[in-house]
């Protein structure tokens, strides 16, 4: 106890000593003063934000948008972040790069108990995979179809420079629509 009392005072008087000293210094001495000699390795909105790579906007945003439960607050009243928050904010990154939705994520955080949170991210996936493969076969099919547009306008190029014909080549095909 006595150790963190004059961590506290240290904190206190390099804060009012220096009045330079920027919001993120400041806000170390009282994290520390509050968890005790760095036992919990706690850090403010933008220490996690460059950590990860992130725009701290991104984690406010998590927050409103009930991905994240509220920060624990400093004293002076900076969000602070323990290790447990930062894992969760990864997480919520590593589903969107698999191409889940906020409401996807969000139906995965609000799910309660592990063997239910496993069961809505199992269907999430497979939902998201099912789509997927939708959507290679639709690119498949265009693909396709751009191929053979192309190898006939690469021949007609060659012999004929009108370019008109091309449209009509394409509706035939089905690639292009009537405006």
């Amino acid at each position: 106890m006595a150790k963190l009392a004059t961590l506290y005072s240290f904190c206190l008087h390099r804060t009012h000593a220096q009045t330079a000293l920027d919001a993120e210094s400041h806000l170390a001495c009282d994290l520390q003063s509050l968890i005790g000699l760095g036992t919990v390795n706690m850090r403010t909105i933008g220490q996690v934000a460059r950590e990860i790579g992130i725009k701290s906007d991104t984690i406010r945003y998590y927050e409103c948008a009930g991905l994240l439960s509220q920060p624990a607050r400093s004293r002076s009243g900076y969000r602070v972040y323990a290790d447990k928050d930062v894992t969760e904010i990864r997480e919520i990154l590593r589903l969107k790069g698999l191409g889940l939705t906020i409401r996807e994520i969000r139906v995965y955080v609000d799910a309660r108990g592990p063997d239910a949170r496993w069961r809505v991210l199992a269907d999430l996936l497979q939902g998201k995979l099912r789509a997927v493969e939708t959507e290679l076969v639709s690119l498949q099919n265009r693909r396709d179809a751009l191929r053979a547009v192309s190898a006939q306008v690469m021949r007609r190029c060659s012999s004929d420079p009108r370019v008109g014909e091309f449209f009509e080549l394409s509706l035939d095909l089905g690639v292009c629509s009537k405006v």
